[in-house]
């Protein structure tokens, strides 16, 4: 996932200041991150009851693929759903899943994303994306860049 931050950042470079300066805006950038680029795309789930959802009858034990990248990208839910906006209103994810499927690490990954971007700018203020190697976003069950290239930037 910081890959996937980093990224964001980088292509969003104006962002980097005031997630350098605020704790809040910290948390902001690192909740949009969670949002746009999770680190699962999908997860897998067995239907617990039997049920008919958009027409199609599902069986209590079917296996079933949850699409979190798909969920956290609703166009019915946000506005402009693929921009990378930390400003945004902050609404609910289903990166860390939802009730009982609920991760009980979420706190700490939000923390460990915190300080490691953080870090990670402040060593590197200068930092910025190699123009000639593009990042290629691996979009499989686990997100983020295949490789991430950067230089000084200027």
């Amino acid at each position: 996932m910081l890959g996937s931050l980093v990224y964001l950042l980088l292509e969003s470079p104006q962002q980097i200041a005031p997630m350098l300066a605020s704790d809040d805006y910290c948390q902001a950038v690192v909740q949009e991150g969670l949002r746009v680029e999770p680190p699962l795309s999908f997860q897998p789930r067995a239907c617990s009851k039997d049920i008919t959802l958009g027409g199609v009858d599902i069986k209590a034990g079917d296996s079933m693929m949850f699409g979190v990248s798909g969920a956290n990208r609703d166009p019915k839910y946000w506005e402009n759903p693929a921009e990378f906006d930390p400003t945004r209103e902050r609404g609910s994810l289903m990166t860390f899943g939802h009730g009982v499927h609920f991760c009980l690490g979420t706190h700490l990954a939000r923390a460990e994303l915190e300080v490691g971007i953080r870090a990670l700018f402040r060593r590197f203020p200068d930092m910025a994306l190699c123009p000639d190697k593009p990042v290629e976003m691996i979009r499989a069950v686990l997100r983020g860049p295949k490789a991430l290239w950067v230089r000084p930037a200027g």
